[in-house]
């Protein structure tokens, strides 16, 4: 699965990605790009902690392209959704981030 996110990480975004997740039956790779990113909406935030808890398992691997720092972001994400592979990318290793969710 791909998400592109201008600006700002949205509730929008969210109901998205749990529409997608409908449509896989078995863990799947995750690379979701940031352009310009700004942050998200608490809105957004209370979506990411819902669906951390109840479908993390639907994720083997999610790779974050972006040009913004966000490993402290990455940190409570990692802590909240044990067993999932969290890795941060930056926009010129792009296709480092594909090859990774691609590979076990």
């Amino acid at each position: 699965m791909h998400l592109l996110v201008y600006d700002t990480l949205t509730k929008a975004d969210y109901t998205f990605i749990k529409e997608k997740m409908q449509d896989y039956q078995t863990p799947i790779g995750m690379l979701v790009e940031l352009k310009e990113y700004e942050g998200f909406t608490f809105q957004a935030f209370w979506e990411d902690i819902k669906i951390g808890f109840n479908s993390y398992n639907k994720f083997k691997k999610i790779a974050i392209v972006t040009d913004k720092h966000i490993k402290a972001l990455i940190k409570t994400a990692d802590f909240l959704t044990p067993g999932l592979d969290f890795k941060v990318f930056l926009q010129t290793e792009r296709a480092e981030a594909i090859h990774w969710i691609e590979n076990k």
